[in-house]
């Protein structure tokens, strides 16, 4: 009955699986998961969720959208944060079955013939692909931080784009759209301008479909065209330094709240910080991305990694050749299968798409545009899908063409993802623990980087929302050793947030902690001090 079903209707099946195995992975998180880390400013504290107008008015915010997605959580759940973590999970399971649809579409425009699917390859990849990537354990900062809605709905509007684009190609190509554009090339490009409202990460969207464009579907007959329909995407590239810029030019009104203080941070990260530390950094960190994909552990919410002062330094020259290597490889896939029969030349095409996938996704926040920031996990939810799509193409390849002697390739096939699936399952599983409430999350931060601040800082809050006061002023202590050590010194990578503000912000938490111990001489020498931190921070805010 089951095996009918399946046969009959896969796709129903697919979407089921994956809504019961993402549902059971996320299950903690839905029914007991809470607020945490920035979730308190960008969502709970932040007051434009409530105000629609305003929310659609703020055109200068490149992730309205993201926000109106908050906004309508608000209106329909409150801030119960059950609602909030249930839209998350069901946005990552769709990106599940976009990826599906994404290495089908893929694999058929690389030449893969269904006709000659004796290994049921065409259907049997892309549920692999689409499956590893809901399991993964990587993806759980971007489904389970919920502030990370951004990046896991970006990421569903740019699959959905690049889907229907493909679709719309496939269409003209076969003559099945007359001398009319089809319907999904529109909905594409509203798919496009709605993930460049949602997330900076969409500015490489038209750059993907250029590269599909030239190298899997452009025809000598067709370029002309081809060059028509590439045009308007490569127009909504200006959505996003429009939103950052135009403020500052007079073209738009600036925006409100957290929402225009990010924007205002993005353009001084820009102008203050250096390219070259960052571009040399970011080579290490796209390292430790490929790591995660295929090792996921340690998982950190926030990573101690010192910033690479040039690009000469031995960790990023050997990270630098490890990309052209890698690129190397890409290009030689591409090459060979030029040479190969339709059996293996699709797989090789896709295992260096998968490649290129990977580079062009990160490109915006792991390139040359510094941000504050240098590593967060969830910045390899998108570019990730490359690495696994080239992983399970080449386990595909070898089970396939002879290379291993191997019977059932699709029983190997299914065997191998199914075990990888439950492992990687059970450690995603694990990892959303942390993600249920502040002081699990903070503790273990505090766990596995002991010398930052930002730990101790916000476990001292966490302690003292639930009344263990005297915990929470260790920590509070121990925070201001650190900003202590660090204050009044040049803003590095390292050190960039021991600030005259937060130093502020950290008299007035302690203040507050001794009086509700009753010591209010010392709390009344907290307030003083942080007022005088404000001063500074007035009179310093240039050099941030």
């Amino acid at each position: 009955m089951v095996s009918k079903f399946v046969l009959k209707y896969p796709r129903a099946f697919l979407a089921l699986l994956y809504s019961i195995v993402g549902v059971i992975i996320y299950s903690q998180v839905i029914l007991d998961g809470g607020f945490v880390f920035d979730d308190f400013e960008y969502i709970v504290g932040n007051p434009i969720l409530s105000d629609l107008s305003t929310l659609i008015n703020n055109f200068s915010d490149p992730r309205q959208i993201g926000y109106l997605t908050f906004a309508l959580n608000f209106m329909f759940g409150g801030s119960a944060p059950i609602g909030y973590h249930f839209v998350n999970v069901i946005i990552h399971i769709v990106n599940a079955l976009l990826v599906f649809e994404l290495t089908g579409s893929l694999l058929q425009f690389a030449g893969w013939q269904r006709e000659r699917d004796d290994a049921g390859i065409s259907f049997l990849l892309p549920a692999c692909v689409g499956l590893v990537f809901l399991v993964h354990p990587l993806q759980t900062q971007a489904v389970s931080y919920l502030t990370q809605r951004f990046t896991s709905l970006a990421t569903l509007f740019y699959l959905a784009s690049v889907i229907l684009y493909l679709a719309a190609r496939r269409a003209m190509i076969a003559g099945q759209a007359g001398k009319h554009t089809p319907s999904s090339y529109w909905l594409s490009l509203v798919c496009a301008m709605i993930a460049m409202k949602v997330k900076e990460i969409s500015f490489t969207l038209p750059l993907t479909i250029i590269v599909l464009e030239a190298l899997l579907i452009g025809r000598r007959q067709e370029r002309r065209r081809s060059l028509y329909l590439i045009v308007p995407f490569i127009a909504t590239m200006i959505i996003i330094p429009l939103a950052i810029f135009a403020p500052d030019w007079g073209l738009i009104d600036r925006g409100v709240g957290i929402a225009e203080t990010t924007r205002v941070l993005k353009i001084e990260d820009l102008a203050t910080r250096s390219v070259i530390e960052y571009f040399a950094t970011q080579m290490r960190v796209l390292v430790i991305y490929v790591r995660l994909v295929f090792f996921p552990y340690p998982q950190m919410a926030v990573y101690d990694l010192a910033a690479s002062r040039s690009l000469f330094e031995l960790w990023a020259v050997l990270s630098l050749l490890f990309h052209l290597s890698m690129a190397a490889v890409a290009v030689s896939l591409w090459i060979r299968s030029r040479r190969e029969g339709p059996s293996t030349a699709p797989l090789l095409k896709l295992m260096a798409l998968g490649i290129g996938w990977f580079y062009l996704t990160a490109s915006v926040e792991s390139s040359v545009l510094p941000i504050k920031d240098l590593i967060f996990e969830h910045r390899a939810y998108l570019p990730g899908i490359g690495i696994i799509l080239a992983t399970l193409t080449a386990i595909a390849l070898v089970l396939t063409t002879g290379t291993v002697s191997v019977r059932r390739p699709v029983l190997w096939m299914t065997g191998l993802v199914v075990a990888l699936s439950v492992i990687l399952g059970s450690a995603a599983f694990a990892r959303n623990r942390v993600w249920l409430n502040e002081l699990d999350f903070w503790n273990d931060v505090v766990a596995k980087i002991p010398n930052k601040a930002i730990g101790y800082n916000n476990r001292g809050n966490a302690f003292a929302q639930k009344g263990q006061l005297d915990l929470a002023l260790q920590d509070i202590n121990r925070t201001i050793d650190f900003f202590e050590k660090y204050i009044g010194q040049e803003l590095t990578w390292e050190n960039a947030d021991y600030t005259f503000d937060n130093m502020a912000k950290t008299y007035m938490n302690r203040g507050k902690l001794y009086q509700r111990l009753g010591q209010q001489d010392r709390a009344n020498a907290d307030f003083d001090r942080a007022r005088a931190m404000t001063m500074k921070s007035i009179g310093f805010e240039g050099t941030r």
